[in-house]
C-alpha cells in the first residue's frame, strides 16, 4: 500500500501547471518585443554591408580603369576603349555594372590655353544617369572633340594627356524594413535606389 505523502496531490499538479503556462506566456511576451529589434539589426547590417561593399567597388573601380586607360591597353589612335570596359566590366562582378550601373570614360588633350577636348571616349551600362564632369553638350551629336569643364581640385598643364572615369552604380537594399530606414532609399524612391558616384582623374 503507498503512503499518502507519497501520493501526488491534484491541487500541486495544478499549481504546476499554471506556474508553466504563466513562464510560456512570459517568454512569448519577450520574445514578442525582441523579434522587432532582432529584424531592425538584420536589416540594418545586411543592407548597410551591402551598401559598403557597393561603395567599394565603386571606389575601387575608377582606380582600376583609370590606371589602365593610363597604361593604354586600348590603342591610342582608337576612338573609345574596348578592352579597358570589357576588363572593369567583369572586375565589377558580383555587382552587374550593365544592369545597374554606368560607366564613362574619356582621354583629355589639354592644349595650350589651358582648355580640355576629348580626344578618346567609352561608356557602358544601361542606367539611365548623365556624366558630371563627362557632361555631353546639347545638339552635339559625337563627344570627340567637346571641351570638358573639369572640377577646380583637378590642376592640368598645357598639353597635357588626362584620363577621367565617371562610375554610377544603384543600389537597391534586398531586406523590407531597410526601405522604412533609410538605406538605399526612402519608401517613395524604393524603385529607383540609391546611386553610389565615384570619379577619377589620371
Amino acid at each position: 500500500m503507498t503512503s499518502s505523502r507519497f501520493r501526488p496531490s491534484f491541487h500541486g499538479l495544478l499549481r504546476h501547471l499554471r506556474k508553466r503556462q504563466q513562464e510560456y506566456a512570459s517568454n512569448m511576451v519577450e520574445f514578442a518585443f525582441i523579434l522587432p529589434i532582432l529584424l531592425f539589426l538584420l536589416s540594418v547590417l545586411v543592407d548597410f554591408g551591402r551598401f559598403i561593399s557597393y561603395k567599394q567597388t565603386a571606389v575601387q573601380l575608377t582606380r582600376e580603369v583609370g590606371m589602365m586607360a593610363y597604361r593604354r591597353i586600348d590603342s591610342a589612335s582608337a576612338p573609345n576603349f574596348p578592352l579597358t570596359m570589357d576588363t572593369a566590366i567583369q572586375n565589377a562582378l558580383p555587382v552587374d555594372l550593365i544592369a545597374n550601373g554606368r560607366i564613362y570614360l574619356a582621354q583629355l588633350q589639354v592644349e595650350s590655353d589651358g582648355t580640355a577636348r576629348i580626344a578618346q571616349y567609352d561608356q557602358r551600362g544601361l542606367l539611365d544617369v548623365a556624366p558630371r564632369t563627362l557632361q555631353p553638350k546639347p545638339g552635339v551629336g559625337s563627344p570627340l572633340g567637346q571641351r570638358v569643364d573639369l572640377p577646380n581640385h583637378v590642376s592640368t598643364q598645357p598639353y597635357q594627356t588626362l584620363y577621367v572615369v565617371e562610375i554610377f552604380l544603384r543600389f537597391q537594399p534586398i531586406m523590407p524594413l531597410s526601405h522604412y530606414l533609410g538605406i538605399g532609399g526612402t519608401p517613395m524612391s524604393t524603385n529607383v535606389g540609391t546611386i553610389i558616384y565615384d570619379a577619377a582623374y589620371f
